[in-house]
């Protein structure tokens, strides 16, 4: 009787493992008081966010502060690579890496129209999210600027 409930355990222990490993990662929205970060930086949400205040990604202008919110927690990254046009400390193409190294975020914007003070909009680009050998990418707006 032990060995069967073992057995049993062991199984439902294993397909929850595997299930999680395929998964799909899952982005959410947070408000700014659930990250660290705050201040001058990039911003981006989405474009059919229905709440108003709800984020998807904010990276700001010192090393390594950008944050998300992955399978229901917030989540910080370094940024490990960058091209393209440089603005408020950002780049149009960059690469971010989870502290624990298990998830990869590439993010890529086109810049708009310049606000009236330090400010720029970010007009159309892509956030996609790499876990697990999957990947998920979730188009953006937002803003940047100090």
């Amino acid at each position: 009787m032990k060995k069967i409930a073992i057995i049993s355990l062991l199984t439902s222990f294993f397909i929850a493992q595997s299930a999680s490993a395929t998964a799909l990662p899952k982005v959410g929205e947070f408000k700014f008081a659930q990250i660290s970060g705050h201040g001058c930086g990039m911003t981006l949400w989405k474009p059919s966010s229905a709440n108003k205040n709800r984020y998807v990604l904010f990276n700001g202008l010192t090393k390594n502060s950008m944050e998300m919110m992955v399978n229901g927690k917030i989540t910080k990254f370094n940024r490990v690579k960058a091209s393209g046009t440089v603005f408020y400390g950002q780049q149009t193409f960059q690469t971010f890496r989870s502290q624990d190294g298990k998830i990869t975020v590439d993010v890529a914007v086109k810049l708009g129209a310049k606000g009236e003070i330090e400010t720029v909009a970010i007009k159309q680009g892509t956030v996609t999210v790499k876990q697990n050998g999957k990947k998920v990418t979730i188009p953006v707006v937002g803003d940047a600027g100090c």
